[in-house]
């Protein structure tokens, strides 16, 4: 059996290259992880969709 992007072995890899960005991540305020994902071309993805409604609640203003 292959290994595609479907199969048990790379759901796995992919959380746990979530869980790796998600360490790389702490301390960094959303509107510098957003920042971030712009500069790399991620500007349209849904994190930084989620980042803008984050930092719009909490009226502009990052913890």
């Amino acid at each position: 059996m292959s290994n595609t992007r479907n199969g048990r072995a790379a759901k796995d890899g992919r959380r746990n290259d979530a869980a790796i960005r998600q360490a790389e991540r702490d301390g960094i305020t959303d509107q510098q992880q957003m920042d971030k994902l712009i500069k790399r071309g991620h500007g349209h993805c849904r994190e930084v969709h989620r980042l803008r409604h984050c930092i719009a609640a909490k009226g502009g203003k990052d913890a």
